[in-house]
């Protein structure tokens, strides 16, 4: 419980200081790790905090990981079962997909997302992040970056465990 409370301060902090730089303070991948699932060797976490697209994707660099990304049909319906079980009162939650200044859909591992698709009836609109919308049995909807929205927390991903570490200013 106090590695939770202690994790969750550490993103608070980030988000009051998204503008600075984070430095690695070394491996402690109990912290980051705690709560987190494997799946095919890489790890998965979400982190409860209502920040916008781009301040996510900082927090998940800065911890040795990234946005959650979808590549395969097998992969998005691991992590939308992740979040579906988290909880009822989160109606969605950011990933790592976004549409670039062509108009590409492109994950932030730099891979076009060409192979596999969820998006929900309707989507994408003109939005240019990607989140798993409970409102429509968690498949993709597309919203603005940079709004905030109660519900919209996000998933971090690590290729390795090896990978994650605390942050610190």
């Amino acid at each position: 419980m106090l590695k939770k409370f202690l994790s969750t301060l550490l993103l608070a902090v980030f988000v009051l200081f998204a503008g600075t730089e984070f430095v690695s303070a070394g491996a402690n991948q109990d912290t980051v790790l705690e709560d987190a699932i494997e799946w095919q060797g890489h790890y998965y976490k979400i982190f409860p905090m209502n920040v916008n697209w781009e301040t996510a994707k900082k927090f998940c660099e800065s911890i040795g990981g990234h946005l959650a990304t979808a590549e395969t049909q097998a992969e998005n319906e691991m992590l939308k079962q992740f979040f579906l079980k988290y909880g009822k009162d989160v109606k969605a939650i950011r990933i790592g997909g976004y549409r670039d200044d062509a108009g590409i859909w492109r994950w932030v591992t730099g891979k076009i997302i060409a192979s596999y698709f969820d998006w929900g009836n309707g989507q994408p609109r003109g939005e240019r992040t990607l989140i798993f919308n409970r409102d429509i049995d968690g498949k993709w909807a597309t919203v603005n970056g940079e709004g905030y929205a109660s519900e919209y927390f996000f998933i971090c991903e690590w290729e390795s465990a090896a990978d994650a570490h605390d942050s610190t200013l």
